[in-house]
């Protein structure tokens, strides 16, 4: 498993027209959810990382899409053009970026609020996972696991480690986005004057994606002059990476509370691919953990010979 599990998720695609404290505050708040109980599962630290702060552009398989005979310049994601299907949409538009960087540093800053102000506190997020349980019509399956998540802390509570102290009001929190649009990440790549490297300053973990990772693609370049930690498909995981919001959507379906294929078209708001709902993230999060925690009871259990 290595030393630590990385959870990393959020949009598939960021957008301006759901930029909002409470759409930035839910998916941190499951995502802090979901850490504390994959952390108790696995014994180990969960790197806590979203896909937040300026996953805006999206690839696309083919330059146009048509409808009705009509074809347009495919949707590109949010800092380059819109998703209305019409031709002034679809135009590029490098004023977008600008923007786009402006809602980035704006959450970024939220995000940095709730991770040191309070709001990422243990035993609040203990509470929560608590209450999602009473919920869940498989709360059963996963109270135990809650509970002892909640009598560890009580313990911590016993040995002077209390709720004021920082180790337990404030978390680490990192953001992530697809290194796509070269001409935003090279705007915001700067010199480190201490360590001499360069760093893409546009979020602290970068990936370059399924159709621009060849070896020589300018993506791939661009990204052998930064330092920033990458990610890149085809390596070990060591984690989960969903796509997923703390929205209470029906993209995806299944879940304890079922969505079913009726019930998609009620509540789908992505602008692009589907995305698991806070409820389905945090319970596929309770199911990683028991399959963590008998891993790790498993191994830890003594080699018996026989004669």
């Amino acid at each position: 498993m290595g030393n630590a599990f990385l959870l990393q998720g959020g949009d598939c695609a960021e957008s301006f027209k759901e930029f909002h404290a409470n759409n930035i505050r839910d998916t941190f708040r499951i995502l802090l959810q979901m850490g504390a109980v994959l952390m108790f599962g696995g014994q180990m630290p969960v790197i806590k990382v979203g896909r937040m702060a300026g996953q805006f552009a999206k690839p696309r398989s083919e330059a146009f899409e048509e409808k009705d005979g009509v074809k347009l310049p495919s949707y590109r994601g949010d800092n380059v053009n819109g998703d209305a299907f019409d031709e002034k949409s679809r135009i590029p538009d490098p004023h977008r970026m600008i923007r786009a960087y402006c809602q980035s540093a704006a959450t970024l800053n939220l995000l940095r609020a709730f991770a040191t102000g309070g709001y990422a506190a243990m035993q609040r997020v203990t509470q929560w996972n608590l209450d999602f349980t009473e919920r869940s019509e498989q709360g059963d399956r996963y109270r135990e696991l809650a509970s002892r998540v909640d009598e560890a802390l009580g313990f911590m509570a016993a040995a002077g480690l209390t709720v004021d102290h920082p180790l337990m009001t404030t978390t680490d929190f990192w953001t992530s986005h697809e290194c796509l649009l070269l001409p935003y990440e090279q705007s915001l790549t700067r010199l480190d004057s201490t360590s001499g490297r360069y760093y893409d300053c546009s979020a602290h973990f970068l990936w370059a994606g399924e159709r621009t990772r060849q070896l020589d693609g300018a993506h791939v370049e661009f990204l052998r002059g930064v330092a920033n930690p990458l990610g890149i498909k085809g390596s070990h995981p060591g984690g989960v990476h969903l796509e997923m919001t703390g929205q209470n959507v029906t993209e995806c379906i299944g879940g304890s509370r079922t969505v079913t294929f009726d019930d998609l078209g009620s509540r789908y708001h992505t602008h692009c691919d589907p995305r698991l709902n806070a409820s389905q993230s945090l319970e596929l999060a309770f199911i990683i953990a028991e399959r963590l925690r008998k891993r790790r009871i498993s191994s830890q259990q003594p080699l018996i010979t026989g004669l």
